[in-house]
């Protein structure tokens, strides 16, 4: 019933191709992840590249590991031919069960569902398969709650969880440059802070990195954008006017880095602030938007505290936002926002008691990092500012260290009360090890 798109979807069975695409830093991960007998999820925003991830995965089973072609199925299930038969999971089972007629294959098997969301019920089919130790399924979905607790109710102890973002600078530069070592990029200083500058402004969708009109890419942007709202989003809150949706996007992708509150956004667009909040979290389980709370030892004042909002990516902030001007100091902090959270730390904000704020505390097990970050610091009143702030918080939390991220700037400085605030260029930043 499924043989010709399986055929079709299946290149590798006939001919090896190797695929040409960026390394990924979470493919370290997910080989990890192979040999053990868990269920391997990988979740991110809509053309991140969880497709290419799992192709590459295909090139490394047949390359390295000898697996024979016919033991990895590949089935993107978004595919409009397969949009009829979702609502349905004995579907997926038919075409499983076409595969193994087709193909006969002996041993371990890889089976590789993208976009597996797209099929109701699907945890009750994988969870059929789970006791099989001859299938390993590796399988990708747009929407954090692609593990939600009802599924992971079913999937309970079965499945690990890899999240994939768009290429983070140091992805995207080793590609380029190809750069390993520290002497490396100070050789090449210069080129990096200039990719660096286009990097900020378009962010990292794989897709786009051929892309060279900027009107181009700010119209594949906004279509990834509206995409995501109306075929991720509306359906999942049941919208029947998406208007609203869209307006609030803007309006947040518009303010990145600013603090706003539920009650004052419900305000501001006659919602109600339940509503808000809904709308936000749906905005962060497709991963296009990102709430940051205050930091504070009082979960009270942490909940009740005004919140940020960051994007998944800086070139759509860029391209959404409604701006006059350049922004590229916001969109510098975006980036050291999505920094901390691709190398899985908790991100808070900080004010102090005299209501300096400080953009990051990063915090992973019990070390805690304090992060401002300033496009440029040759203006002497914008320095003494972002030093006030770090200098009052290294004070109130007693560490001894924090760090002033600018664009190309850096040295080291000392406070009133002998604590280290290091001054670091954005690159040597984000390409630290």
């Amino acid at each position: 019933m499924f043989e010709t798109i399986l055929i079709d979807q299946n290149p590798h069975w006939h001919k090896h191709q190797p695929i040409t695409a960026v390394a990924r830093q979470q493919f370290a991960k997910l080989l990890q992840y192979l040999p053990l007998p868990h269920i391997i999820a990988i979740t991110g925003v809509r053309r991140c590249g969880k497709s290419t991830l799992l192709k590459q995965l295909i090139d490394y089973l047949m390359v390295v590991e000898h697996v024979s072609p016919d033991n990895i199925m590949f089935l993107n299930l978004e595919q409009p031919f397969l949009l009829p038969y979702a609502d349905d999971v004995r579907h997926l089972e038919q075409m499983v069960q076409d595969y193994l007629s087709l193909k006969a294959p002996q041993g371990q098997i890889y089976i590789l569902l993208d976009e597996i969301q797209f099929f109701a019920n699907w945890p009750l089919f994988i969870k059929s398969y789970f006791e099989s130790k001859k299938i390993k399924f590796i399988i990708t979905g747009s929407n954090s709650s692609l593990l939600s607790s009802d599924m992971m109710t079913l999937l309970s102890g079965r499945a690990l969880a890899i999240e994939l973002y768009p290429l983070n600078f140091s992805e995207m530069i080793s590609h380029e440059l190809n750069l390993n070592t520290k002497d490396e990029i100070t050789a090449k200083r210069s080129e990096v802070i200039h990719r660096l500058r286009h990097y900020v402004e378009q962010g990292g969708f794989p897709e786009l990195l051929s892309v060279k009109a900027p009107d181009l890419r700010a119209d594949i942007l906004n279509a990834y954008a509206k995409t995501i709202i109306l075929q991720d989003i509306v359906p999942r809150l049941g919208m029947r006017k998406p208007e609203q949706l869209e307006k609030l996007f803007v309006y947040l992708i518009t303010n990145i880095g600013a603090l706003s509150s539920y009650h004052k956004l419900a305000s501001y667009f006659s919602l109600s602030d339940k509503a808000i909040k809904d709308y936000i979290q749906a905005f962060h389980k497709a991963y296009l938007l990102f709430e940051v709370e205050r930091f504070s030892f009082s979960l009270k004042v942490q909940d009740k505290s005004p919140k940020k909002v960051y994007a998944i990516d800086t070139g759509m902030a860029n391209a959404c936002g409604f701006r006059f001007s350049s922004n590229h100091g916001k969109l510098l902090e975006n980036m050291v926002f999505l920094d901390a959270l691709c190398r899985g730390y908790e991100i808070y904000y900080y004010k102090t008691e005299e209501q300096f704020e400080v953009d990051f505390v990063i915090k992973k097990d019990r070390a805690i990092q304090l992060l401002q970050v300033c496009w440029q610091i040759k203006d002497n009143t914008v320095l003494i500012r972002e030093l006030r702030a770090l200098s009052a918080a290294l004070d109130e939390l007693k560490l001894d260290k924090a760090y002033l991220i600018t664009f190309d700037e850096g040295f080291y400085l000392n406070t009133e009360s002998d604590k280290r605030i290091e001054i670091i260029p954005a690159y040597q930043w984000l390409l630290r090890v």
